[in-house]
């Protein structure tokens, strides 16, 4: 049954697992966009010292890790991308592009507030288009999205999905995304989200703290126990909220 998103901030709030040792690896990781991307576009967004210098940064790495990650072919994101051999890695992983989606939102928030017509403004929008739409075309059937997004036979993955939700919410109310395409999507994501978090507060679905790796085969064999699930948390909360805004405007 799809409870309401209080209900689901509830029961995430009610336990969250120890985080797991940080990852290291010497290739450019799409999990860096979310970490070194956010923090500059919320300075900037909020009146900090230096504001314009901080969004040109974050908007420059948008554009940056959209040219090295993306692929040309589907417009998902590779997990990893080596500098010295030009190479990305194997796989279309789920997270890799939920965090360009996160990072993506981030920097058209910050550049409403502070720069509208900022030169990099049209590119980074058209990229968080073009991933929003590649995003929506390998949506499940059941809502969600899988731990490699174009291999339906790996698992469906819990906050693949939610970071989606909170893009595609987030981008229709921001003006960026038009809520007649996005709309059902953003219901079917909902609705599988809702389903993964139990009374208890534990959340299904959720992959482990996840190096780059070099098969699908690789990524489908991670585990997805509550315990190991720290790296995808925060983003259900994120989501929830969204939610909640998108679907109660007034």
């Amino acid at each position: 049954m799809v409870r309401g998103p209080w209900d689901i901030c509830r029961c995430l709030t009610y336990h969250v697992p120890p985080p797991p040792p940080p990852p290291t690896h010497p290739t450019r990781r799409s999990d860096d966009q979310y970490s070194s991307i956010a923090l500059l576009a919320r300075l900037a967004a909020h009146d900090a010292p230096n504001r314009v210098a901080y969004l040109n940064v974050a908007a420059g790495a948008t554009v940056t890790f959209g040219a090295h990650l993306a692929d040309a072919r589907t417009g998902l994101y590779f997990h990893g991308y080596n500098a010295a051999t030009g190479d990305t890695s194997c796989c279309l992983w789920g997270r890799a592009t939920a965090w360009a989606l996160l990072a993506q939102v981030e920097v058209l928030t910050a550049m409403a507030a502070v720069a509208p017509s900022h030169p990099l403004y049209a590119k980074v929008r058209a990229r968080f288009v073009a991933t929003a739409s590649a995003m929506l075309a390998v949506q499940d059937g059941s809502g969600g999205w899988h731990q490699v997004l174009n291999d339906t036979t790996t698992f469906l993955e819990t906050s693949v999905t939610a970071a989606a939700l909170y893009a595609m919410t987030a981008g229709v109310m921001g003006g960026w995304l038009p809520q007649e395409a996005y709309d059902d999507a953003i219901q079917a994501a909902w609705a599988a989200v809702a389903s993964t978090v139990s009374e208890n507060g534990s959340v299904a679905g959720v992959s482990a703290d996840t190096p780059i790796l070099t098969s699908a085969a690789e990524y489908a064999a991670l585990p997805t126990t509550f315990a190991t699930a720290q790296p995808g948390l925060g983003v259900l909360l994120m989501a929830t909220r969204s939610y909640y805004l998108y679907s109660s405007p007034e």
